[in-house]
């Protein structure tokens, strides 16, 4: 689908701009050059005349859908032609309702209110579409999108994904309520937390290392080639570790020499 092809253009560019920072030039043309192969390969096998299409592997064959997905390369508007990035804004009006992004068009033969990915608004496809939209200098839109999720979860909840007609919360409406729990428990325990510092720090690298392998697995199971399915296990697990630490205000662990 177009979308991981956009994601992993923008982590391309996210690890050139690293190593560029660290000195490592030759690297940062590497991963400037993986970018530039990548768009082009975006752009020739998987937009036809005024939309992007997911393909099925390994015939190509486009995948029929009215989908919200194949217009998430919005993230990569910076890096994309005028007119493909108008065709997306345009598109993408295409799936409001009155509570935010269906993720599949309401009018589409394939919709189902409760279909979990075809249909529901869910909140990382949001966040992600709004991102591109600010990306495309359509802030208007952006904060549009934006208040009428953050409505959606004054009303609702914050759940894993809502109706995209009724605003009704789907699946897992305790996200909020475990995310509070979760917090007080971290702040009233911090200090026996930070005793265990180096069990702490060998069960990140095995996490760390899990989510790396399931990367590369799920890139597999879609018929991506070996190379392109470890780059992505690199890249999950590389740049979650990072974010892990930006969140926690700390320099990220993989700039520093020897142990964290």
């Amino acid at each position: 689908a177009p979308d991981l092809n956009a994601f992993l253009i923008k982590q391309c560019g996210f690890l050139a701009d690293l190593a560029a920072s660290v000195q490592r030039d030759d690297l940062a043309a590497a991963w400037r050059r993986e970018q530039s192969r990548l768009h082009a390969a975006l752009m020739k096998h998987l937009w036809r005349d005024d939309h992007f299409v997911a393909v099925k592997m390994p015939e190509g064959q486009p995948v029929p859908n009215l989908s919200l997905v194949v217009h998430l390369p919005l993230v990569i508007a910076d890096q994309l032609p005028p007119a493909v990035t108008r065709c997306l804004v345009a598109q993408l009006k295409s799936f409001l309702t009155e509570w935010g992004l269906a993720t599949e068009r309401v009018d589409s033969p394939l919709y189902s209110s409760d279909g979990y990915w075809r249909g529901p608004i869910w909140g990382p496809s949001t966040y992600l579409a709004v991102l591109g939209l600010r990306q495309a200098a359509e802030h208007e839109l952006a904060a549009d999108v934006a208040a009428r999720f953050c409505r959606l979860c004054t009303q609702s909840g914050f759940a894993e994904n809502f109706d995209a007609l009724t605003g009704k919360a789907l699946r897992d409406p305790a996200y909020l309520v475990t995310v509070i729990l979760c917090a007080g428990g971290v702040w009233l325990a911090h200090h026996w937390i930070r005793r265990l510092g180096t069990v702490l720090y060998a069960l990140d690298a095995l996490v760390l290392g899990l989510f790396g392998v399931v990367g590369a697995q799920q890139a597999l199971l879609v018929g991506l080639p070996t190379v392109r399915a470890v780059l992505l296990g690199a890249i999950v697990s590389v740049s979650g570790g990072i974010l892990a630490d930006i969140l926690s205000q700390r320099r990220p662990a993989i700039l520093q020499a020897g142990p964290p």
